[in-house]
């Protein structure tokens, strides 16, 4: 097995690594994708207001109730320390299962940025266990497909709060996979028509940007990127269900647009040089897109 990631970094670490798993087991992960659209107020607040990072954004998908409509059961167990999990974790090594851990960065040696740096939350994938040389197999495309020794493993699992310290256990059942793409519609609205959206976001960062610090302007970055990926994982989810290739293709380029401004963005965070009045038409135009998407998207489903 070696996971691999397409879903242009719209969800967290673990959420990526979870759907990079499923896939390699040939589950349709596509359905889980109906809520992946995400709210600019909702984007706005956590990333602006409440200082996180694109990396730290909370979004509701792949819930248990989810994962189960595609015949996922999540097992997680708890446990006080390394040394009372490291039984269950090498069974179910042994039993050739993939196991979800959460570690903290400080002590994981292939995270150089953080290393004995930054104390952070990470998932790990583990998949294997070399017991004459104490090392697991880890992988995880931000730094690492090998060996590494159960030290780090270790100290990186035990200095995480107690609500951390867990691993999970997907169990596939492939007779309770529901393949009925009606029910998946069905939950795709319940959804559309409770979300809504007022792009004041777009008006905000158009009026203020030219003001921002670094810290600001990093937001701002992590926004569109946030954006454009979350478009872009919508859109597997609208060909699914065969809505109209010409939405798709707005929304695509929309994804697009926003990955352009948050790369205007970047280098003005580096050079300090930036056209506004362009970058200003190009905020209006996503604006003016995204508004008439979702407008023509309610309308299409509209009981």
């Amino acid at each position: 097995m070696s996971l691999t990631r397409y879903d242009e970094k719209f969800f967290d670490c673990r959420k990526s690594q979870i759907i990079a798993h499923l896939d390699t087991r040939h589950v349709n992960v596509i359905p889980l994708f109906y809520n992946s659209y995400q709210s600019t107020v909702e984007i706005y607040r956590q990333l602006f207001i409440e200082n996180k990072t694109k990396w730290k954004y909370s979004e509701p998908s792949l819930s248990d109730q989810d994962l189960a409509r595609i015949g996922i059961t999540p097992n997680r167990l708890c446990f006080e320390s390394f040394k009372h999990a490291s039984p269950y974790l090498n069974e179910k090594l042994h039993d050739q299962k993939v196991v979800f851990l959460w570690g903290d960065e400080y002590y994981l040696p292939y995270r150089t940025e953080a290393f004995h740096a930054i104390h952070s939350t990470h998932s790990l994938v583990v998949t294997g266990y070399h017991e004459p040389s104490r090392e697991y197999y880890v992988e995880d495309w931000d730094g690492l497909y090998g060996y590494l020794s159960s030290f780090y493993v270790e100290s990186a699992f035990d200095s995480l709060s107690e609500q951390m310290r867990s691993i999970l256990v997907l169990d596939v059942h492939e007779e309770d996979r529901d393949t009925d793409k009606s029910e998946d519609i069905r939950v795709f609205l319940r959804w559309l028509h409770a979300f809504e959206d007022d792009y004041a976001f777009y008006d905000r960062i158009r009026c203020q940007m030219h003001g921002y610090d670094e810290r600001q302007l990093t937001s701002m970055d992590h926004s569109f990127r946030l954006i454009a990926a979350s478009r872009y994982v919508f859109s597997k989810f609208l060909r699914y269900i065969d809505y109209h290739p010409e939405e798709i293709a707005t929304l695509l380029n929309s994804h697009q647009l926003a990955n352009n401004i948050a790369t205007i963005i970047r280098r003005y965070m580096v050079a300090r040089k930036v056209d506004w009045n362009s970058l200003n038409d190009r905020i209006r135009q996503l604006r003016e897109q995204e508004e008439g998407f979702l407008q023509r998207l309610k309308r299409s489903y509209a009981s």
